[in-house]
């Protein structure tokens, strides 16, 4: 637990495990101050609100898993194991929440709005790397925005909560790229990206 004096990256590290586990909306500003063991002024100088600090951390994760997410595609060489390792870049963020961080997400307008700017950047990042497979001639030609919205939909959409996110099966790329066209040409790495993807 922080300190009044603990680095700035310690500290935003602890209040988004706070807000990460217990959202914000039974919490005061001043019971997170005492949680994290820190003055309420420091809690002011990142925002003037709760909620401002909630969709801080909020925006931050967000970010972070679309970075993951482009980072990881650029490592591998074929549009199979980049459409996987891309969509399988938020799996860490779904263990991460819990059902009382997306309420307040839903709760808040400005979490709503925040939420749905991720999706669709989300699915406009991996409906660009089906465009490029399909290009490459690596995934056979289909409506690569509907599979898109679909997909990141169906992994992280705000319409199922956090615990049975977590008790679903382990997402499996292969039937989607086998789909996509790419397992027959690419069998190989349909299986290594699947165990890939089990491992983030």
């Amino acid at each position: 637990m922080p300190r009044a004096n603990s680095s700035n990256e310690q500290f935003m590290q602890e209040l988004t495990n706070l807000m990460l586990r217990e959202g914000i909306s039974r919490l005061t500003v001043g019971e997170i101050a005492a949680r994290l063991r820190c003055s309420r002024r420091r809690l002011y100088t990142i925002a003037p609100s709760k909620e401002g600090l909630f969709l801080k951390v909020a925006s931050e994760m967000f970010r972070a898993v679309r970075a993951e997410g482009w980072a990881a595609a650029a490592r591998e060489s074929t549009s199979a194991a980049k459409f996987a390792v891309y969509l399988g870049s938020g799996i860490p963020m779904v263990h991460r929440t819990t059902d009382a961080f997306y309420r307040d997400m839903d709760t808040l307008p400005a979490g709503r709005l925040l939420f749905d700017r991720h999706q669709r950047e989300r699915i406009a990042g991996l409906e660009k790397l089906i465009e490029e497979g399909i290009q490459r001639g690596e995934f056979a030609r289909f409506h690569s925005r509907v599979v898109a919205e679909t997909l990141v939909r169906r992994e992280c959409g705000a319409e199922l909560h956090a615990e049975a996110r977590r008790r679903r099966k382990p997402f499996r790329t292969g039937p989607i790229l086998n789909g996509c066209g790419a397992g027959r040409r690419y069998g190989r790495w349909t299986r290594k990206t699947e165990s890939a993807v089990r491992r983030r």
